[in-house]
């Protein structure tokens, strides 16, 4: 169907968007005519008005406060390290989504395939020390970025990490649950994986993102440096 799309300092157009069979909690993803290095996301019919106007008022504010990341060399292409929100989808004159950079998922696997070699070896990727200390780096360098900016993942897991499998940067998925703490923006905390979870928030609010994010992202290291592992099993 058709849309308008809402770029960074109001420019305007039309846009016609095609379902591709990809849906989550919150939303579906929509592929975008003529504009193969982007991707729509569009929420649920059924998510209320007020709810709506909460994820309009943080899309705003994200994609005029995109992080500083980190430089990637010129020899590599299309690397997408955020699908950090780019543009408004209006329908209907009424916000509906956001457009973002697609990642390339034939490039890229899940970070939880590489808990498990054998996994990892079937995506086509050779498992090796080396590999996994760069990966856990450039996902520490990210986290930093995003804490740098008052922004914080807070559902930090593998699952909604991708890996590019030939040089090794992440990108992490669903920015738009992002935990945003800034002095001039303030977003609800988004929903928490019991495994990642910090033990001083286990059944309690995360009254301290950074600190669960790196929690969670200590976790994460572990697990990649220790054959999949979780250092509480």
């Amino acid at each position: 169907y058709t849309v308008r799309l809402i770029w960074p300092g109001g420019r305007s157009e039309q846009a016609r968007l095609v379902a591709i069979g990809k849906s989550g909690g919150a939303g579906e993803i929509f592929a975008i005519e003529n504009k193969p290095g982007h991707v729509a996301k569009i929420y649920h019919a059924k998510t209320p008005a007020d709810q709506l106007e909460r994820y309009a008022r943080k899309i705003g504010w994200m994609m005029a406060n995109k992080p500083d990341l980190p430089e990637i060399p010129p020899r590599y292409e299309a690397i997408v390290q955020l699908a950090w929100p780019v543009a408004m989808v209006m329908k209907n004159s009424r916000f509906a989504g956001f457009v973002m950079e697609k990642i390339d998922f034939d490039r890229t696997m899940e970070l939880d395939y590489l808990l498990t070699r054998r996994q990892a070896t079937q995506e086509g990727f050779e498992v090796d020390f080396g590999k996994l200390v760069t990966v856990c780096y450039n996902l520490t360098v990210l986290i930093d970025c995003l804490h740098r900016k008052k922004i914080a993942v807070v559902d930090l897991k593998p699952i909604n990490l991708k890996v590019y499998k030939e040089e090794l940067y992440v990108s992490i998925l669903d920015c738009d649950g992002f935990y945003i703490y800034s002095d001039s923006f303030h977003s609800e905390a988004p929903h928490v994986s019991p495994e990642y979870l910090a033990p001083e928030f286990h059944d309690k609010a995360v009254t301290d993102p950074e600190a669960q994010d790196w929690f969670a992202l200590a976790t994460i290291i572990f697990r990649l440096l220790n054959y999949g592992i979780h250092p509480f099993s």
